[in-house]
């Protein structure tokens, strides 16, 4: 279950593995701060909560992406965060170099470094050392979440990667490949993708993935924890469906920088469905020169929320709707405001969402029923 209205729940793959009293579990999850959005992130705030058993205690910001054993070797013992895929050292699956990198990290306690193991038989080089050394991080992308997707029977509309960024620099193409493949086979669920990046998701769409993500469905055909949809995947990986059919594709945009930064990167991209996310909603959009399908429009919630207008909330909506855009209005947030800059309080019979009746517009994209 999950309390974000416009999904069905949030599936979260990619999170650092841990390892207590000999058993694998979830360790959290990490991100890297990316605009004026991301400043009082939920994701993060769960992640630094102490009562939560999974949380991972890290803040969501990184100093660098290490791109090679040289370069992770000549680290200094700082406080910082960084991420090295397990690939740069494991590929030749030489014992000295991997002993070579354990050594390094033990010799910078002040940062913590985090393996990214692209490939899932990387996990085992790390599951009796992960207790030992507490400045080591391993983030994997867990397949069980994948399957549990691939073989669901319920139709249902899924966010994936709520608590990071599913095209963050950090995750590999391989990563991206697997996930879009298991969204090509699970035809009952929608896979609501968001995203910040708008460079790295344009630069992966141009590679032409397709290719990729049909080596990725071949595989999981001869995987038997794929237990249905194996005549569709069979098709698939033979013809793509191209773009794939059950996947919605957004970014996030706070003002009108954002959107006319992030949008037309979005719009590069082919997907049945163009998305965007106006929440939390930062500044005016005066301008939506762009043929995107869904608007989901939202104050900020949450501790420290920062003002929203409830005009610029108005007309935005009136905005999208000029122009056939379907809207999805979440909330006004906790601290609205109106344009002279009172605090507004808004009467309504919809429970704890303060949304008066003109606003309170609950629309999906045109491919599903509301």
């Amino acid at each position: 279950m999950t309390k974000i209205e416009w999904t069905d729940k949030t599936v979260n793959p990619i999170h650092f593995l841990s390892i207590v009293d000999g058993k694998k579990q979830n360790g959290g999850h990490i991100c890297i701060k990316r605009s004026p959005a991301c400043m009082n992130c939920y994701a993060e705030d769960a992640n630094l909560n102490g009562y939560k058993f999974w949380a991972s205690r890290l803040e969501y910001h990184a100093n660098e992406i290490i791109e090679t054993l040289p370069d992770f070797l000549k680290l200094g013992n700082q406080k910082a965060t960084v991420f090295i895929n397990s690939r740069l050292f494991l590929s030749a699956y030489s014992k000295s170099i991997f002993e070579q990198f354990l050594k390094k990290v033990r010799e910078i306690p002040l940062t913590t470094v985090i393996v990214v193991a692209e490939h899932h038989t990387d996990e085992k080089y790390f599951s009796k050392i992960l207790e030992e050394i507490p400045n080591l991080r391993l983030l994997v992308l867990d397949e069980s979440y994948l399957f549990q997707l691939a073989n669901s029977r319920t139709e249902k509309r899924v966010f994936m990667c709520s608590m990071t960024d599913l095209f963050g620099h950090w995750v590999p193409d391989s990563w991206l490949a697997k996930i879009f493949a298991i969204a090509a086979i699970a035809q009952n669920t929608t896979f609501q993708f968001l995203t910040k990046r708008e460079d790295r998701l344009a630069e992966w769409f141009k590679s032409n993935p397709q290719e990729e993500i049909q080596k990725e469905i071949k595989l999981l055909l001869i995987d038997r924890r794929l237990n249905r949809n194996q005549q569709h995947a069979q098709q698939q990986a033979n013809l793509l469906t191209w773009p794939i059919p059950n996947i919605e594709l957004g970014v996030t945009a706070e003002n009108q920088h954002y959107a006319d930064l992030r949008i037309p990167k979005l719009l590069e991209c082919e997907a049945a469905v163009h998305w965007v996310s106006f929440e939390p909603l930062l500044g005016e959009i005066t301008d939506l020169p762009y043929s995107i399908d869904w608007a989901v429009i939202g104050g900020e919630s949450g501790k420290n929320s920062r003002q929203t207008q409830i005009n610029q909330i108005a007309n935005l909506v009136n905005l999208c709707e000029n122009q056939d855009i379907r809207v999805f209005v979440k909330q006004l947030g906790k601290n609205v405001i109106d344009k002279y800059g009172r605090q507004v309080k808004i009467r309504s019979t919809h429970g704890d969402k303060e949304i008066p009746e003109e606003l309170f517009i609950r629309e999906l994209p045109s491919h599903q029923t509301t």
